[in-house]
């Protein structure tokens, strides 16, 4: 062969490929470029999160408050919208979803095409039908079954668990951020898009620890969204699931006190363990459906609920404040005696059923008058007077000063999220307001029994008698007993703080705490409807005028012992007909009683822990 037919034959070689090469890229990136393109974005790796089990939450004899179901949810995944016009309308026909809505999602994730937002949650089972007999017509929509939280008792110390909004899911991506340092891969550990997250309650407080770890799935998947598996097993990480959580809460307790609860009245009750503080019943009135929030919840229920005008979402023992009545004549009773203006014998005006100060009549609930009165007879009988002459003797400074060394002002420190401060009007707050302070003393008076502006929570109040009943020992509230993890058992410190100890001489405790006893188990006292036979019943009764209604706020606050107190117990109904002895007190008696036949005999059964050791 010459050279020249050589070199023609080493050119084909060569120029024949390059030619047909260069054919098939013409087609495959000219011709059918697009067709590619789109294959070659949907032949791609994905990591599939791996949602852990929340951890449930029980009662101290575990019994279940907050447990896990399986539920079907509805997905979609941007990046297979065809047409989002239909796919927006087709969800709308079958669901309470909004075309607007979905669209808003869909625009939110614009830079997730590729995430899997969840449209809808907990589908009932017709949905499911109904929605399946048409979703091969979109490919962007799937079925999914995962884990939907349940609650057995509507309450408020739980709280609930929603879908994570954009504001939290960005709050938590900059926290993980700044603590950790991550791979890509390893950042789909924390919190997506679709994650459900702890919004109130305890489900808040302790995220942490119900919440557990996320794990991925490595996956790569072709058009068809098939999984090719071209990846080895050991690439995956299991999730890590939440720790049951075990409360001090007692739901026989708890059941029997909402029975029992005034029907269409608001209103709180709680109940501690004098020696430890943990909470043995929460009951806040009005209640709401928790499981209302495992699924979608629609705009037009959510804005229907927080516009409810008696206020339902609101935690009547930790977040609203009112006048306490006369268990604040307790207050006025410490400040007199350790301050020396009077003692347990001494005699104030006598009581004809009102008080004249200045051109103002202040009136006594007895319209017909106590007469003549000693402090503890004063104490037993609840008598308005003794307390208004009482309150002109008494600087508002040195009251003021009570309220804050005592803390009866501040937040307890209870295992919850959200807590209130109490309040209470200070001289220069008058002085503000009246422009002067010789007009304080009328406002004096209203205090002196626990009316005007001082506010406190019915967890306020419960705490301070219950430190009465432990002789001056601030016992901080608690909901939290224990954890108990899926690979362990272990407890976490809620309480670290040691008991603060109430400002107050232990002379002055002595007497107030005989004073109460006496108005709950002597005839003539106000708080005789508490009184248990064979316990120790102590107690002071309250009935506060209120702005929002023609009728008053009843309370009853004390403790109950055999040997030693046990149990503290705070009863406030709002609006209620009557008063506190008549109508507070006695609710407060069953409870002791129902807790001394039924309760008290299974405590030894309890799981808890001491949070004081």
């Amino acid at each position: 062969m010459s050279n020249v037919n050589r070199i023609k034959l080493l050119s084909a070689i060569f120029i024949i490929p390059f030619l047909i090469l260069t054919v098939f890229l013409f087609r495959f990136q000219i011709l059918e470029g697009a067709k590619y393109k789109r294959i070659a974005e949907f032949n791609f790796v994905r990591v599939q999160t791996i949602y852990p089990i929340r951890g449930e939450i029980y009662d101290r004899h575990f019994r279940p408050i907050a447990v896990n179901e399986p539920a079907t949810n509805l997905y979609i995944l941007p990046a297979r919208v065809k047409d989002l016009t239909e796919v927006a309308a087709f969800i709308s026909q079958h669901l309470p979803v909004t075309q607007e809505e979905l669209r808003e999602m869909i625009h939110q994730n614009r830079f997730r095409a590729y995430q899997e937002l969840i449209v809808y949650r907990n589908l009932e089972y017709a949905q499911v039908v109904e929605l399946a007999e048409q979703l091969e017509r979109y490919p962007s929509l799937f079925f999914r079954t995962e884990n939907m939280r349940h609650y057995t008792r509507d309450n408020h110390f739980t709280g609930y668990v929603g879908q994570i909004s954009r504001s939290e899911y960005e709050e938590r991506q900059k926290k993980r951020d700044q603590e950790r340092e991550l791979t890509r891969i390893h950042q789909q550990i924390g919190y997506s898009i679709n994650c459900q997250i702890g919004k109130t309650g305890l489900e808040k407080q302790y995220e942490e620890y119900l919440r557990g770890k996320n794990g991925y799935r490595m996956i790569q998947v072709d058009a068809s969204g098939r999984n090719i598996r071209v990846f080895r097993d050991d690439l995956d990480l299991p999730p890590i699931n939440g720790s049951d959580m075990i409360l001090t809460i007692d739901l026989k307790l708890q059941d029997f006190i909402e029975s029992i609860f005034p029907d269409k009245y608001n209103g709180a009750v709680l109940v501690m363990d004098t020696e430890s503080g943990g909470v043995l019943s929460y009951v806040s009135r009005p209640k709401f459906d928790l499981n209302i929030f495992s699924r979608t919840v629609g705009r037009d229920y959510w804005s229907d609920l927080v516009s409810d005008p008696s206020f339902p979402l609101m935690d009547r023992i930790t977040m609203a404040t009112y006048p306490p009545a006369s268990t604040f004549k307790i207050v006025m009773t410490a400040v007199a005696l350790d301050n020396g203006l009077i003692q347990p014998n001494t005699r104030l005006a006598r009581c004809t059923g009102s008080y004249q100060y200045g051109n103002r009549t202040y009136r006594c609930w007895n319209r017909d008058g106590h007469g003549s009165l000693a402090l503890s007879d004063a104490i037993k009988h609840s008598c308005n007077v003794y307390f208004f002459d009482l309150s002109v003797r008494v600087d508002l400074q040195l009251i003021d000063e009570f309220m804050h060394n005592n803390y009866l002002l501040d937040k307890t420190g209870i295992d919850l999220p959200t807590e209130r401060r109490g309040f209470f009007p200070s001289v220069d707050w008058y002085v503000n307001r009246l422009g002067s302070s010789s007009l304080i003393t009328g406002h004096k008076i209203n205090l002196a029994i626990g009316q005007g502006e001082v506010l406190l929570t019915p967890l306020q109040v419960g705490t301070f008698f219950n430190a009465i009943a432990n002789d001056g020992r601030i016992k901080k509230p608690y909901l939290f007993s224990r954890l108990i993890g899926r690979e362990n058992d272990r407890t976490i410190e809620v309480n670290p703080n040691k008991d603060k100890i109430l400002n107050i001489s232990s002379e002055t405790l002595k007497f107030i705490q005989e004073s109460i006893y006496r108005g709950v188990n002597e005839s003539g006292g106000t708080g005789i409807g508490a009184r248990v036979p064979g316990c120790r019943v102590y107690g002071k009764t309250g009935t506060a005028q209120n702005a929002t209604g023609p009728e008053p706020h009843v309370w009853f606050a004390g403790y109950a012992g055999w040997d030693t107190p046990e149990i503290t117990v705070v009863v406030l109904i709002e609006n209620y007909p009557g008063t506190g002895g008549s109508t507070a007190a006695p609710l407060a008696g069953r409870i002791i009683r129902y807790y001394q036949d039924e309760i008290r005999p299974t405590n030894g059964l309890a799981l808890g822990v001491d949070h004081n050791e």
